[in-house]
């Protein structure tokens, strides 16, 4: 960063960080870089890196499609055809929900599992519920069949636990309450 401040236009410099974000996980700042980099007119080999690392910041977002694009501008690279087949898995979980649940099954035994799988949240919005001021819910958008994969990413309290909660928040309270007034409080509980 500091090489870029004083020279803004060195490419090499621009995929070096590129690449140091995408390890980091900070692929906003890498796909920044990536883009900087190729409007700099970069020389055949750096421009194959630049979009190696644009491709992988695109992953790493999990903004699929435009990862296959920039994997399909070099599609003999052995790097980027790996990151096009991953995009086209990625893809069709996040369309349709097809999951490899066989292989998530065999990752998920293992001690230190990260699933590489994209985010499907199916025939579902969340938005407000009529008549209630300042209460959202989650709604279908269309006719669900039954066995019909459905995933919220939210928790979602079953009766049993938000009952649950609400105590532990009432227990909780109590305790600032003097001897007499937790008492007459828990009565009316």
């Amino acid at each position: 960063s500091e090489g870029l401040m004083v020279e803004p236009s060195n490419y090499i410099l621009t995929l070096n960080r590129a690449e140091t974000y995408i390890r980091m996980g900070w692929f906003n700042s890498a796909l920044a870089d990536a883009r900087r980099a190729l409007d700099l007119g970069l020389p055949a080999g750096f421009q194959l890196k630049a979009i190696c690392r644009a491709a992988k910041a695109c992953y790493g977002l999990g903004k699929y499609d435009e990862a296959s694009k920039f994997a399909n501008e070099f599609p003999d690279e052995t790097e980027l055809k790996s990151i096009g087949i991953k995009c086209k898995r990625r893809q069709r979980e996040r369309d349709f929900g097809d999951y490899d649940w066989a292989e998530l099954y065999r990752g998920a035994r293992e001690n230190v599992f990260r699933p590489d799988i994209a985010d499907y949240t199916g025939p579902i919005e969340v938005r407000q519920v009529e008549n209630m001021i300042g209460q959202r819910g989650i709604f279908v958008t269309r006719d669900v069949p039954a066995g019909k994969l459905l995933v919220s990413y939210t928790f979602l309290p079953t009766p049993h636990q938000f009952k649950t909660h609400i105590f532990r928040s009432w227990r909780n309270q109590l305790r600032l309450l003097s001897p007499a007034r937790a008492l007459s409080a828990a009565r009316n509980f």
